[in-house]
């Protein structure tokens, strides 16, 4: 399985080290799924990261210069100095190691989306809206198609809170869901991790220590090995023993 996350199911979340992240990951681990980062959400998250940052140093600052105002014996406290581009790329390296992944994993844009992504606006086709806007999601939309195509057989999944573009009636879009018919692959849509996980999770369940151990029937594998060693035996006496 593939898993793709918006940009916004990290904003929930920026550390990426609360129960339902956690357990998402653990998914990935246990099931060897691959976490996909398309170009697109990866420039967005250094980006709104980056504002994020800023904002709140300025808050910040302004906050430590009004408690400077008014003290009259203690020192003033001295302003922070945040090297915020460079917490900004960090930050995005950050969410690749939780991941797992290399910056070299990134999932690069195809120059011809663009026309593609100007047909869905035109024609007001999903993820576009009836506006004609939301270009990002198209072209978020047109990288899950592109990653899926590369194994249809293979799941690929979508993570989204962008329901008004992704979805209609809590299910995947008729114009996406003709997408998906057209391409020939396995593209599911989910608003949320814990909606994934609930439809996911439940059947993996049982895959515990404990039930690895009860596979593995520990007498066969004595048997094995007692019979590896025997023959062992026979071969080093056969070629030990001198000819006549």
């Amino acid at each position: 399985m593939k898993i793709v996350l918006d940009t916004n199911i990290y904003r929930e979340n920026p550390r990426m080290d609360k129960v339902l992240f956690e357990r998402l990951i653990k998914y990935g681990e246990r099931t060897r799924a691959t976490f996909m980062v398309p170009k697109v959400v990866a420039e967005e998250l250094t980006s709104v990261h980056q504002r994020h940052v800023q904002e709140t140093a300025i808050a910040l600052k302004s906050a430590i210069r009004k408690a400077n105002a008014a003290l009259v014996t203690s020192a003033p406290v001295p302003l922070p100095e945040i090297d915020i581009g460079e917490e900004a790329t960090k930050y995005l390296g950050y969410v690749l190691a939780k991941l797992g992944i290399e910056t070299t994993d990134i999932v690069p844009h195809k120059p011809e989306f663009l026309d593609e992504v100007v047909r869905r606006a035109v024609n007001r086709i999903r993820p576009c809206s009836d506006a004609g806007e939301e270009f990002r999601d198209a072209l978020l939309w047109l990288n899950c198609l592109e990653i899926a195509k590369e194994d249809p057989a293979v799941p690929t999944v979508l993570i989204s809170k962008n329901t008004k573009q992704f979805a209609a009636d809590g299910s995947l879009h008729p114009d996406l869901v003709g997408d998906v018919t057209a391409a020939g692959v396995n593209l599911q849509y989910y608003q949320t991790i814990d909606a994934f996980l609930a439809a996911h999770a439940e059947k993996i369940k049982f895959i515990t220590a404990e039930w690895v151990e009860d596979q593995i029937v520990v007498e066969m594998i004595e048997d094995s090995v007692n019979e590896w060693a025997q023959y062992g035996l026979e071969e080093l006496r056969d070629f030990s023993t001198p000819t006549a």
